[in-house]
């Protein structure tokens, strides 16, 4: 893993634009999986629904999964388990001031149920978040005995609150879980062979296989009637011939007739193969030496890349101890052919290319393969003429001359004029219908050929796609695992800003973590779930009665590294305002602006990210609606709890806390 060297922070009590007023800092690539693990099928039953919630609590979609878990209650399935991850995804990523009415009054009944249900840690979790959620409504309740009660909870379920109610769980008892947590953090952020395995989430999903189109025989309609028709007249002529002989009573001169024939055909038919073995050396030669690998191809976008990416993989993969500027120009006319090549058969406007780099890699590998192996140019030893078809064809074609000068001798003194006519007829047709069969039979021989040497190619590179479509969906992480890692990335953002600051707990009263893509970034999900990034700009804002203190990273998400960070201080009274920008056409941009300092601008969501439209997009994305797309991305990124304590302070300052009931019982 490279060290990374932060950046010195920036003094206290200081702004820091990071980024200038109207940018937009723009998304390297995306990728699609199109997995169903979002699906949620039409028809699907109460428990399927529940299931799908659950999945979505667990990836870091909270509004998603109070949806389709509150469908699943309202189908029927009510029980404890279900009702407390139901109050799991009501709160995660929010506190108890960012409920509306309805959903209070909703949490205010919770405690009326409870008593039917069986006896079972879930029930003993949702007793104590009831004597949690009447306190903070004012109804009643203790928080001390809800926080003892949810402290004796059984770890899976005290791993799940801490995680998903640390917005409403009051200092002290963050105290007493913190320290489990950031244990947990620290093992969990590189556990699953996470540096091993992040980058197969933000691979472009490959593309299949293709080979080059196959050129057709370059045969005209005419040609085979027209060398059809020589081969009669050659026929009548030679015939003729044979009819003269008969009449001349030569013996020997009939004898050499049916040897002039039957040599003559021995002979055509090996020189055709010499002649076409020796033309498809020289074709190869021309396929593989008279494109210069540097050259321009047409355009100056998909090609130019397909060009660049091959001199970097030929660089790459080159025989062991060989120079790579030998190897380039050793191979620069395979290379430029392999380009052309695929250059020309993914050259469509959506496809982008990540998804053929796979193919151009296993191409760079094959051709050293070849290389080292000596079959680079096996094409050369394939189509060689041996010695004994150049001796069998020179001794047939010299049988065939010796013997028709005596059928000619013979047969021409028996009538001279007609004689001497039908030999020069069967010079012309037959050399017109030697020309014409040769250049018919070799382009269909010359088509079958690429044919087969297209299916040989199609069906190793079909092998090498499967191998790595196979890699990369083995070691591809799931949902889960990402939004996990990215928790514990977040927990030691925070324990470091903690230590930095020397607060604990009980000393925030109010805190909430932005993470928006950073600059140029990668970008991937699941089909219908939420975009993730290999960089992460994490804003964590920390409430304490001093004012807000700011800390802002960059999180390397693959090599789970954060480059450097921004602190920011100020008092309540220096956040003048808080404006937030959602133009369909730029995202969320979350403006603060403050007494001492220019606007800062955050952003959130990015459209340009979400729209499956885009040039890297792998799929297109029909079934979710972009504002679907923005409420998951702002739902995942914590927005609607930052953007709360935030408007608060820009509108009232410290009254804010002073007057908020649930700040001075919460830190939510």
């Amino acid at each position: 893993m490279t060290p990374h060297t932060p950046p010195e922070s920036t003094p206290h009590d200081t702004t820091h634009n990071v980024a200038e007023s109207g940018a937009m800092v723009g998304v390297q690539g995306r990728v699609i999986h199109n997995v169903t693990v979002y699906q949620v099928p039409a028809d699907a039953t109460p428990r399927q629904k529940y299931e799908y919630g659950l999945r979505f609590l667990n990836d870091g979609v909270p509004f998603k999964a109070e949806r389709l878990i509150n469908d699943a209650m309202a189908a029927g399935l009510d029980d404890a388990e279900v009702r407390f991850h139901w109050v799991l995804a009501l709160f995660s990523k929010r506190s108890y001031r960012d409920l509306d009415r309805f959903e209070r009054g909703r949490l205010d009944k919770l405690a009326e149920n409870i008593c039917a249900y069986p006896e079972g840690k879930h029930r003993s979790a949702l007793e104590a978040i009831s004597e949690l959620i009447s306190y903070l409504g004012g109804n009643g309740g203790s928080v001390n005995a809800a926080e003892k009660k949810i402290l004796a909870l059984e770890p899976d379920l005290l791993a799940l609150v801490q995680r998903h109610l640390q917005n409403v769980l009051s200092g002290a008892t963050q105290d007493k879980l913190w320290e489990e947590a950031r244990r947990r953090a620290e093992g969990g952020r590189t556990e699953g062979d996470r540096l091993g395995r992040v980058w197969a989430y933000f691979h472009p999903e490959p593309i299949p296989a293709r080979v080059g189109r196959v050129e057709a025989p370059w045969v005209s309609p005419l040609d085979k009637p027209y060398a059809a028709t020589a081969s009669l007249l050659f026929a009548l002529a030679v015939g003729y011939l044979g009819w003269l002989l008969l009449a001349s009573g030569d013996v020997v001169a009939m004898l050499a007739y049916p040897v002039a024939i039957a040599a003559g055909c021995v002979g055509v038919r090996e020189a055709f193969e010499w002649r076409y073995r020796t033309d498809r050396i020289k074709l190869e030669d021309r396929r593989n030496f008279s494109r210069p690998a540097a050259g321009d191809l047409r355009g100056n976008g998909f090609a130019k890349k397909v060009g660049r990416d091959f001199e970097y993989y030929f660089a790459k993969y080159r025989p062991y101890g060989m120079d790579y500027t030998v190897w380039l120009s050793e191979t620069a006319g395979v290379r430029g052919r392999l380009r052309e090549e695929v250059a020309e058969i993914y050259r469509e406007r959506r496809i982008p290319i990540g998804r053929v780099r796979w193919l151009i890699g296993y191409l760079a590998k094959d051709v050293r393969r070849r290389s080292s192996a000596g079959t680079l140019y096996e094409y050369r030893e394939r189509f060689r003429v041996p010695l004994a078809m150049q001796g069998k064809c020179v001794l047939a074609l010299t049988i065939t001359l010796i013997t028709a000068f005596d059928v000619v001798v013979a047969a021409v003194p028996v009538a001279p004029l007609a004689g001497s006519a039908v030999v020069v007829g069967v010079c012309l047709s037959g050399l017109y219908a030697l020309r014409q069969w040769k250049h018919i039979l070799s382009e269909e021989r010359r088509y079958e050929d690429d044919k087969a040497d297209a299916e040989q190619r199609k069906r190793e590179r079909d092998d090498a796609y499967l191998r790595w479509k196979n890699k990369l969906d083995s070691i591809r992480p799931s949902e889960s695992e990402m939004e996990a890692w990215l928790n514990c990335d977040k927990t030691i953002l925070i324990d470091k800003a903690l230590r930095q600051y020397r607060v604990s707990w009980s000393d925030v009263l109010a805190h909430a973590v932005l993470h928006g893509h950073g600059a140029r970034a990668k970008a991937g999900r699941a089909k219908g779930g939420p975009w993730r990034y290999s960089k992460y700009d994490l804003r964590l804002f920390l409430i304490t009665a001093d004012g807000v203190r700011e800390v802002s990273s960059v999180l390397h998400f693959e090599e789970a590294v954060f480059d450097g960070q921004e602190r920011n201080n100020y008092r309540f009274d220096a956040l003048s305002s808080v404006h937030v920008a959602d133009k369909a056409a730029a995202g969320h941009v979350l403006k603060l602006t403050l007494t001492n300092g220019p606007a800062r601008n955050i952003n959130v969501t990015d459209v340009s990210a979400m729209e499956p439209q885009q040039e890297e997009a792998m799929q297109s994305d029909v079934d979710d609606l972009p504002e679907n797309f923005l409420e998951m991305s702002l739902s995942a990124a914590g927005f609607e709890h930052a953007l709360r304590i935030l408007e608060g302070i820009a509108a009232e300052g410290k009254g804010w806390i002073d007057r908020d009931d649930f700040a001075r019982r919460t830190p939510g």
